[in-house]
């Protein structure tokens, strides 16, 4: 749990949006924890979209979509400034409208392409398990931010903060925020948690205080 006056002021100090400055922080944070024959193979984080921001949508159904970020490291060090840079300038391009719109009518071109639905279920559920496979592969990790969750006034006082967490097989990080109260929630199918220790570190670093807690994974 991080305070939110914090985590805001560091981002508008660097210019970013608060997103960017963790996505940063966590692709650092893998890096550091790479092996150095594998730092020539590009760290990429997929980050979830509410496509509601940016689409009118009247469907009770989850709308959204994601925008993937990546960088290739290689085996000299870089500045955190210049991810940073980079980070945003990726999720600023992928951000514009026309790229989501591009993405989505992408989709639904092969949604509605005639051989496709001519193609009998069985093949479809194994074809599209294999696109998921190879997808999944190219993915390092995740980051998602819930956003502000708000609440009537009379239970407000009641309430410290919320959290989310997700089952997946690979690590992620939900975000989400309560009043000064941010939650900043890992998962990860590892027990090891040197890259969780090093994103906190980093955060510490930059004047952001984080208080933590963790289950037990190891049985000792």
């Amino acid at each position: 749990m991080i305070p939110v006056s914090q985590a805001l002021a560091k981002a508008r100090e660097m210019g970013v949006t608060v997103t960017v400055l963790f996505t940063a922080v966590l692709m650092d944070a893998i890096y550091q924890e790479m092996a150095v024959k594998d730092r020539d193979k590009p760290v990429v984080v997929t980050i979830p979209v509410n496509l509601r921001k940016y689409f009118y949508s009247e469907s009770a159904r989850n709308f959204f979509g994601i925008v993937d970020v990546g960088y290739v490291f290689g085996k000299t060090p870089v500045g955190f400034r210049e991810l940073l840079a980079e980070i945003s300038s990726q999720m600023q391009e992928k951000l514009k409208v026309e790229a989501l719109e591009g993405r989505m009518n992408s989709l639904g071109s092969i949604e509605r392409n005639v051989f496709a639905r001519a193609t009998p279920l069985i093949f479809k559920d194994f074809f599209m398990k294999l696109a998921c496979d190879f997808a999944a592969k190219q993915e390092t990790a995740t980051i998602s931010n819930v956003g502000k969750i708000d609440m009537p006034e009379e239970f407000r006082e009641d309430i410290r903060l919320f959290d989310v967490f997700v089952s997946t097989n690979k690590l992620q990080i939900c975000m989400c925020s309560f009043g000064d109260n941010m939650t900043v929630s890992f998962t990860s199918p590892f027990s090891a948690t040197d890259i969780q220790r090093r994103f906190f570190r980093t955060l510490s670093g930059m004047g952001i205080t984080a208080e933590i807690a963790a289950n037990q994974v190891d049985g000792e």
